[in-house]
């Protein structure tokens, strides 16, 4: 009995934590640059329950003494990592020149308290000192630093180059890594290294100013996988209240007879 309630109850801690990731990729749809986290999971045997047995320190409390159990009748699913889809969302014109999107593999570059970040949103802006700026505040990054635009007509040509009021100013500094990518999530869009000194390159992408990357996401296949992701953890948890019914009546059984 124990190990069926093992692989009901890790199916259902499943089930809860894909239905958590289903609904941030769900509720960022709109997100521009935002890319989508997949759950993967991994099967194993389940413990089986030994015990109860009493307490070695003669304290009078009883503790349940676990073995893996080897058998091929019970299994149990964890969640064994999250994998950030990194494929290229639609583009969709705005006519915005300080929109910015990368046709391409590749990552603009700001910076960040913690150091340099990297992100595929585009929806830049100035500040009040003519930096260039994310949506979050975050200076976006040329070859020289923090981009300064101050007055003038703002143009962005394909391969990055940014001049204001025909004037070359520096150019976007588009970096790329080896694949798979070392990168992981800080935020919904932005991502940071998790290897030191990351061997980044000059990304081979073409700039489409006046244009925004959408998520990567299908809403409708989504809602319908975050439906079917409830359904599953409903009835893990029925699962799990027949097993709580089952050895209730058992107790009471045993305390009837006593």
């Amino acid at each position: 009995m124990y190990t069926g309630l093992y692989a009901a109850v890790s199916g259902s801690l499943a089930q809860e934590k894909r239905l958590a990731i289903l609904t941030n990729n769900l509720a960022n749809a709109n997100t521009v640059g935002f890319k989508a986290d997949r759950p993967m999971f991994q099967v194993e045997p389940s413990p089986v329950v030994v015990g109860p047995l009493p307490a070695a320190d003669g304290s009078g409390a009883v503790v349940t003494t676990l073995n893996r159990f080897q058998g091929r009748d019970s299994s149990q699913t964890r969640l064994s990592a999250v994998h950030t889809d990194f494929t290229s969302g639609d583009l969709r014109d705005t006519g915005n020149p300080l929109d910015l999107a990368l046709e391409g593999r590749g990552f603009f570059a700001v910076q960040t308290s913690d150091g340099v970040a990297y992100t595929r949103q585009g929806t830049f802006s100035l500040n009040a000192e003519g930096v260039l700026v994310t949506s979050g505040g975050l200076p976006v990054l040329g070859d020289n630093g923090p981009l300064r635009l101050r007055g003038g007509k703002i143009e962005i040509d394909p391969t990055g180059r940014v001049s204001a009021a025909g004037t070359f100013v520096d150019r976007l500094k588009i970096v790329d890594f080896p694949q798979p990518y070392a990168l992981e999530k800080q935020g919904d869009v932005l991502f940071r290294s998790v290897v030191p000194n990351p061997p980044a390159t000059t990304a081979n992408t073409v700039v489409r100013q006046g244009a925004v990357e959408t998520a990567n996401v299908q809403p409708v296949r989504l809602l319908v996988s975050v439906m079917e992701t409830s359904r599953a953890y409903e009835a893990y948890q029925k699962v799990i209240q027949a097993f709580n019914d089952t050895a209730g009546r058992a107790v009471n059984d045993i305390a009837g007879r006593a």
